[in-house]
């Protein structure tokens, strides 16, 4: 099966977030998107949303866009590019996810529209795994007095 174009966003929310939260470090953009357009705090054109059914009808793989931004990616399986490629938006200024996802899709997208591909920035993505308490300054809490007044102004 190939990909699935949802045009509503709770049906595709509903199925997609509980995929995107099993690595919510790689998918939490994909993850803030979905939340901050369902629930209005981002205002704007509809977003296009698409998902890639596994053997079993299972999510494999997301892809989502809010215009006027590109195409964000998931991680997906070997060979599920080409599909994508076939139902992606036409008007796209870029595409960003995994490095070889995107580079897959980028070379894809260029041969079937014409564009040149190119590198336009390289993001890190950082998790921290392991919360390390920062250092206490000395001293001791106290209740303010009439004259640290001035320490406030």
């Amino acid at each position: 099966m190939g990909w699935v174009v949802e045009k509503d966003i709770d049906a595709y929310a509903e199925r997609v977030l509980p995929w995107l939260g099993r690595d919510p470090a790689w998918n939490s953009v994909a993850s803030t998107v979905l939340f901050t357009h369902r629930d209005g705090t981002v205002r704007g054109d509809d977003p296009w949303l698409a998902w890639l059914p596994d053997g079993s009808g299972a999510v494999a793989a997301v892809a989502l866009r809010t215009p006027p931004r590109g195409l964000l990616l998931s991680r997906f399986p070997a060979g599920a590019v080409r599909g994508l490629v076939d139902v992606a938006p036409a008007d796209l200024p870029e595409a960003v996810g995994p490095a070889e996802q995107v580079g897959e899709f980028a070379t894809a997208y260029a041969r079937r529209t014409g564009a040149t591909p190119r590198l336009n920035r390289h993001d890190l993505l950082y998790e921290l795994t392991e919360p390390v308490e920062p250092p206490r300054p000395a001293g001791v809490p106290r209740l303010a007095e009439d004259g640290d007044a001035e320490l406030c102004s």
